[in-house]
């Protein structure tokens, strides 16, 4: 499964974007997705900044091999035509799968609507992610999915079926 997000270009201080990244390690620990038997930081944790116009890159890795590996990818502040995400790959299998943690992992997805403020996101099949031009397609099957409408500025998040 993948927990999705995805807007535009957008200029972030790496002071904001550093804060939306803690709060979103604060978001995983609160849903307990990590290895609670590891009581020191068991996850590998990277930041880098290529240049300013293509913002800045965090990433977070459970241990393990895939295809039972937790990651979370983050690219933000990128305004250099680019785009920015927040991906989180979820296990098929092992304790911390879509199907043993659902719940969790729904909650973390609304929790992450609010730091990043996306374009749009959705829960889905890694396989069921689909494109439609720089959009998500409307006809993907999805778990849920998120779009805010920049004309009136209105949120929708809407349940699907997978």
């Amino acid at each position: 499964m993948l927990a999705a997000l995805y807007w535009g270009s957008r200029k972030e201080t790496r002071q904001t974007s550093l804060a939306c990244w803690q709060k979103t390690l604060g978001v995983m620990a609160q849903a307990e997705l990590h290895d609670a038997v590891h009581h020191e930081n068991p996850y590998r944790i990277d930041v880098s900044e290529d240049s300013p116009q293509t913002g800045y890159r965090y990433s977070w890795k459970s241990p393990g091999k895939q295809p039972a590996q937790l990651s979370l990818h983050v690219l933000c502040g990128a305004w250099a035509s680019a785009s920015n995400a927040v991906l989180l790959n979820v296990p098929d299998s092992g304790a911390f799968s879509f199907e043993k943690k659902a719940n969790d992992y729904l909650w973390a997805f609304s929790e992450l609507i609010e730091i990043w403020d996306p374009l749009e996101g959705v829960v889905c099949r890694h396989d069921d992610l689909a494109w439609t031009g720089a959009r998500l397609s409307a006809t993907m099957p999805c778990l849920r999915r998120y779009q805010r409408n920049i004309g009136r500025d209105t949120r929708v998040c809407l349940d699907g079926v997978i």
